[in-house]
């Protein structure tokens, strides 16, 4: 079987665990691109520039400015990776939230608390009639669908 050009997304890959699992693809012996999300732009560019001194050389970057809070940030990841590549073969949600502040005054409710949470973390999104869905395919390869059209 021949790998190439495998793209993966690691959101909050700019610290802490995603980076490092970015660090480990980067000097792989196959050639992945790998989308660095991070909340900051300034620390995903910081860490692309760290990555790359690990790379096998095939390896490439590409930073995403990606708030998994923010519509807007999902929004334009989204359209950035469906513009330049049209597909992901693996996003790796590193960048997930859990709230438990439901005894503090002035806190949402319990049910408001796990929809927000469950809201950021489900990996599933339609806007403007696209889909956003991790899935596996026949072959067992995991991917994740930017559209509707089948894979």
């Amino acid at each position: 079987m021949s790998i190439t050009n495998l793209d993966r997304l690691f959101t909050e890959a700019n610290a802490g665990l995603g980076y490092e699992t970015a660090r480990v693809l980067s000097f792989s012996k196959y050639p992945y691109h790998i989308f660095v999300g991070s909340r900051s732009l300034k620390r995903g560019v910081e860490a692309v520039a760290r990555l790359r001194q690990h790379s096998n050389g095939a390896t490439t970057f590409s930073v995403l400015k990606l708030d998994v809070t923010s519509d807007a940030d999902i929004s334009a990841a989204f359209e950035e990776v469906a513009s330049k590549h049209n597909h992901l073969d693996v996003l790796v949600n590193n960048a997930g939230i859990a709230t438990d502040n439901i005894d503090q005054p002035g806190s949402p409710s319990l049910r408001a608390t796990f929809q927000g949470t469950f809201d950021t973390n489900v990996v599933h999104r339609e806007q403007d009639g696209k889909t956003v869905e991790g899935s596996i395919d026949g072959c067992n390869n995991t991917h994740l669908r930017l559209t509707n059209q089948q894979c």
